[in-house]
């Protein structure tokens, strides 16, 4: 069972990782948390050679690399009654960099749209695992799609080890 604000300081770990990764290419700048709770943007990156801006939001997950699935989160609900979509709907990014971790390391990127996963969820939802995460004081409803599947919508897949 995850706690929001144990996962929440993990999630910046795994942010500063990945603003480090990205940085040889980018400018990188956070936005205000408002931002990132409202818009499912977590990042503006400027590109060092053009000037163009993307949107990016960061999604982390410890259990991809094990499992061979993405969680493509739905909704989250609180135990209080606040319900929201979930990353998969929320996000106005541009991009989603998510990043499949073992231990302690980021072994692969995928960089999608959100707007092209959006296009699969339907499909995803009759033909893999629709699961329930409870954690403490909300849970998360989504579907696993395994990694093959993900890899066919990337825009990219980076190979870190």
């Amino acid at each position: 069972m995850y706690d929001f604000q144990t996962q929440l300081a993990i999630g910046k770990e795994v942010e500063n990782a990945l603003d480090t990764y990205f940085s040889k290419w980018y400018h990188i700048t956070p936005v205000s948390l408002d931002s990132e709770k409202n818009h499912g943007v977590d990042r503006i990156f400027t590109s060092i050679q053009t000037a163009q801006q993307k949107t990016v939001e960061y999604k982390a997950d410890f259990k991809t690399y094990k499992t061979g699935n993405m969680y493509v989160e739905l909704s989250v609900d609180s135990d209080s009654g606040y319900t929201k979509n979930g990353w998969a709907l929320h996000s106005i990014a541009d991009v989603i960099i998510y990043a499949a971790i073992s231990g302690t390391k980021i072994v692969t990127i995928y960089i999608f749209s959100p707007f092209t996963v959006r296009e699969y969820i339907d499909k995803w939802k009759g033909q893999y695992r629709n699961v329930v995460c409870k954690n403490k004081g909300y849970h998360s409803k989504g579907v696993l799609v395994p990694i093959r599947e993900v890899e066919v919508m990337a825009l990219r897949t980076i190979k870190m080890i």
